[in-house]
């Protein structure tokens, strides 16, 4: 069973994105439980085609791009199942989709057998760094200069990054790269955004380009309108790569 992974951040209150679940296929179905009207995202390695009856498709808004699934449940439901079919092996994985109130947001990520060891899930010492290092970014931002941490095993880390960048798929908000830092092979980088709307703005998964490890906003990911008090938040985005590399490989253009 994959270990879900939250990362908890003791100096402020935040809230916390799950990492992406990792789902190995192996011919059983994939049990998946949607939340009522949040949007959760399955990931397959290929682009793919879903087969699923009209009944499932009328409680269901499925958005299917890239090899990505966007579900979204109207209402709950029982266990249903869908075929999807991926279209550069023809085969098959199956799907047990169901609707509830013990539905999340968080991702999955399908592979197959011969991707299950490059592409599982962190491991126990990986998670202990995300949490590390978001409690360590954390501090160094906001804590008083007589309580900022010092931990040699934690080093600044060059960011690549432009004064803004495109870190919003729908450029809902600005995002303003600020610092990172780097524990061995891990990068958290911290990230001012700011809400650009009329409205409130919530900030979810589905809304941020590039691949993440975890996501954590302090103090909030629920954005008051453009001018009003409450308007921005700091995104913590653990990842591997730099921040600015990871924005130009995947989210220019």
């Amino acid at each position: 069973m994959n270990k879900i992974i939250i990362l908890i951040v003791s100096l402020l209150i935040t809230t916390t994105i799950l990492a992406d679940q990792t789902v190995v296929w192996s011919r059983d179905p994939i049990n998946i439980t949607l939340p009522i009207a949040k949007e959760k995202m399955v990931t397959f390695p290929n682009a793919v085609m879903v087969g699923a009856d009209q009944d499932f498709l009328n409680n269901v808004n499925v958005t299917n791009t890239n090899g990505t699934l966007y579900l979204t449940a109207k209402t709950a439901f029982a266990v249903r199942r869908v075929q999807v079919k991926d279209t550069v092996t023809n085969s098959l994985v199956l799907l047990n989709i169901s609707a509830g109130a013990q539905g999340n947001t968080q991702a999955v990520t399908v592979t197959y057998p011969n991707q299950a060891i490059a592409q599982q899930s962190i491991s126990n010492s990986g998670a202990e760094n995300y949490v590390t290092l978001t409690r360590y970014a954390a501090q160094m931002l906001f804590a008083p200069v007589r309580l900022l941490p010092t931990d040699p095993t934690i080093t600044q880390s060059p960011m690549q990054a432009h004064h803004t960048e495109p870190l919003l798929l729908d450029n809902s908000a600005i995002a303003e790269p600020l610092q990172a830092w780097q524990k061995d092979n891990v990068i958290v980088t911290a990230v001012n955004v700011r809400n650009q709307l009329a409205t409130p703005l919530t900030i979810t998964p589905a809304l941020l380009c590039g691949t993440w490890r975890a996501v954590t906003f302090l103090p909030t990911n629920h954005l008051a309108l453009r001018g009003e008090p409450g308007d921005s938040a700091v995104v913590f985005l653990i990842s591997n790569d730099a921040f600015g590399q990871i924005m130009q490989q995947q989210c220019q253009g």
